[in-house]
């Protein structure tokens, strides 16, 4: 878990970085579990884990980024919901077909892809942020 304090460090921006990276391992361990387990309570943990290690970031980008009254914040918000309704829209497509095989692909070609981009857009530009607030 990323503590959710303000970033105030290098060392915090470069959490945030290795919590983003753990949300994207979890991601694809979930897709593989996806198709290789059809046991329904074992699928909704793996997408609770996946979602709390999600959450867990948000929450930390979140908090720095409103002890800093960054003027991403609300653009960042909107991406952490779209995801986590995107993350259930899955569950739901998994729960349906029954293989994984759908689901995982989504995961893959959709909710993968869509994070990477979230964090190389706006996530870097609160970095940015960041470090140019802890120079002043």
């Amino acid at each position: 878990m990323v503590a959710s304090i303000p970033m105030t460090s290098q060392f915090d921006l470069d959490q945030l970085e290795v919590a983003y990276l753990k949300v994207v391992d979890s991601l694809r361990s979930l897709s593989d579990f996806l198709v290789h387990h059809t046991d329904d309570a074992a699928i909704i943990e793996e997408f609770r884990v996946t979602g709390s290690t999600a959450m867990d970031l948000f929450r930390a980008e979140e908090s720095a980024m409103e002890a800093f009254n960054c003027p991403l914040l609300e653009s960042s918000r909107i991406g952490h919901k779209k995801f986590l309704r995107d993350l259930g829209q899955v569950l739901h497509e998994a729960r349906i077909d029954r293989t994984g095989i759908h689901a995982a692909g989504i995961l893959r070609r959709e909710v993968i892809p869509w994070l990477h981009e979230h964090h190389a857009v706006v996530d870097r530009q609160m970095m940015v942020f960041f470090r140019r607030v802890q120079t002043v």
